[in-house]
């Protein structure tokens, strides 16, 4: 909250409510709110602009019952009830001095928005947090908080107990993907040519002999200077999968409570990879059905947690891989896209269904990676999948089967 008259009233120019807010300044809740959003102008004025909802909303209250009051005493008027007329004209009176002299009310209004405020920056941010930054550069942590806290349909979202718990979930298996990721999928990178340049991290190891000789210091500086060090060229080797991340989550009824925790918080964790890497992210949840749904930035993300997707009971495996496969098809950007497939069932698939889902890998250069959770897939159905994961339903552990042959051995 930004204490510098001028400041704050360009975000709220209400004289009164700035006067008011004053007294608040020294209070612990107060100083909570400012450590929060000092130097941060996004935050500060979608704080400030609660706080002050809050106070018109306490003002407005009054002002109502001062306008329904002037209504009635009019038509008691209108009636010639005398008595009447002359009670309500007392009331008005005494709500016009409330509104002047209501001290208690109006802090007390103004604290209870200020803890509120407190406790809903804390929950945006640990919300946040889990994507580490964003959906791109200019989309900041500060600016999608502050969105969010402008929100009310959002903040309603978020003030979810089923999220809170997402929450939880996410942090312990962010650890344990990293263990199982060594065995799974690796990026790596190796060095392809030696060219000039800047770069000290990637310099060719000669040339830090440079800086051994008081002779030759000079020319490591000038070759830095003029970008003339040798240094490694070094790209990327293909990771499984360039392209978009295309999460297909079971909703189907046996998949309801800590299975449906578990690939939510899975997801999740997909998510702040993808951003990282900067891949698009698409949601595809089915059971009888199955529908899509971009993942574009962190509102699209809350969104999609916060949904009641209405796909039916059963489960059916060739709706959500149709939909995929029609989104793969339909841009040339989507090659190299990595299908994260999780159900908590089996479903049968024609072999020719099968026979083509093949020939589309191959063809689109996608990966397709299965995730059981509590359960195996099909005999039949493995040479569709990349790599498959197995994960405890319970204590989210998970191994990595990418040998299909060992996997359909009994692992």
């Amino acid at each position: 909250i930004d204490t510098e008259p001028k400041k704050f009233l360009g975000v709220v120019s209400d004289k009164a409510f700035y006067q008011w807010f004053n007294t608040f300044m020294n209070s612990e809740e107060y100083n909570k709110l400012h450590e929060k959003t000092i130097g941060n102008r996004e935050i500060s004025a979608a704080a400030t602009s609660q706080i002050y909802k809050a106070f018109m909303s306490y003002k407005d209250n009054l002002l109502k019952t001062l306008k329904e009051l002037a209504e009635s005493r009019r038509n008691a008027e209108k009636d010639n009830n005398t008595e009447l007329a002359e009670i309500l004209k007392q009331a008005q009176e005494n709500t016009a001095i409330s509104i002047e002299k209501d001290e208690d009310n109006i802090k007390q209004a103004i604290n209870t928005s200020i803890t509120k405020t407190n406790e809903q920056i804390d929950s945006i941010s640990e919300f946040v947090a889990v994507l580490g930054g964003g959906y791109s550069e200019d989309n900041s942590n500060d600016a999608m908080i502050a969105d969010i806290l402008n929100s009310k349909q959002l903040m309603h979202k978020l003030d979810n107990n089923r999220i809170k718990n997402l929450l939880k979930i996410v942090g312990r298996m962010k650890s344990i993907i990293e263990n199982t990721r060594k065995t799974g999928i690796q990026y790596t990178a190796s060095p392809i040519q030696v060219i000039y340049g800047d770069n000290l991290q990637k310099l060719v190891s000669s040339e830090y002999g440079l800086l051994a000789d008081p002779d030759t210091e000079d020319l490591f500086y000038h070759k830095y200077q003029s970008k003339q060090l040798l240094q490694y060229d070094t790209k990327a080797k293909d990771k499984e999968g360039k392209g978009p991340v295309i999460f297909c989550c079971d909703y189907s009824g046996s998949m309801s409570g800590t299975p449906l925790d578990n690939a939510m918080a899975l997801f999740m964790v997909m998510c702040e990879r993808a951003i990282k890497d900067h891949r698009m992210v698409t949601f595809i949840p089915f059971a009888s059905n199955a529908v899509s749904r971009d993942v574009n930035n962190i509102k699209d993300l809350l969104e999609v947690l916060s949904s009641n997707w209405n796909v039916g009971n059963s489960t059916n495996f060739g709706a959500p891989y149709n939909i995929a496969l029609r989104i793969l098809k339909s841009n040339e950007k989507m090659k190299k896209a990595d299908i994260i497939f999780v159900t908590d069932g089996q479903a049968h698939l024609y072999d020719s269904f099968i026979k083509e889902f093949i020939k589309s890998k191959k063809e689109l250069e996608f990966k397709n990676f299965g995730i059981s959770i509590g359960t195996s897939f099909i005999k039949e159905q493995l040479p569709m999948y990349d790599g498959i994961m197995s994960m405890d339903i319970y204590d989210q552990s998970m191994k990595w089967f990418v040998d299909m042959d060992k996997y359909m051995k009994g692992k």
